[in-house]
């Protein structure tokens, strides 16, 4: 059981008055939500650029709509970073390992795994392609 009410429209009425007689009238409206990651600084939100009440089975709620649409985190894409992570770990010692040797085909591979420490910047399939 739900140790908390939701928020009604009067008392989101009210909020909203009370945030406006107070100077904050032209502050945004918006909503945290979990990123999934870690971060410093401000929460993560998303804004809100409009309303509606709902109709039929929605009937008796206010729906606000986000600037962008909110749901859970692509699982395969997390998945797929979490790889590239392992793969970076085991790149970067390789790289280190094999920096110090020029010449020849070595030196070919420590550019292909110094090229791929930019995984985190770019799509994590970009790691198929190497061998090690």
């Amino acid at each position: 059981m739900s140790t908390h009410n939701d928020l009604t429209v009067d008392q989101l009425k009210e909020i909203l008055e009370r945030m406006s007689a107070a100077g904050h009238g032209n502050d945004k409206v918006v909503l945290p939500y979990n990123s999934g990651t870690a971060s410093i600084g401000a929460k993560p939100t998303v804004g809100i650029v409009g309303g509606q009440a709902g109709i039929d089975w929605d009937s008796g709620k206010l729906f606000l709509h986000p600037s962008k649409a909110l749901g859970a985190p692509d699982v395969d894409l997390l998945a797929k970073v979490h790889k590239a992570q392992q793969n970076l770990g085991r790149i970067q010692f390789l790289a280190a390992r094999l920096g110090s040797e020029r010449g020849g085909p070595l030196e070919d591979q420590v550019a292909q795994f110094k090229a791929a420490l930019s995984v985190l910047e770019k799509p994590p399939t970009r790691l198929k392609n190497l061998s090690v």
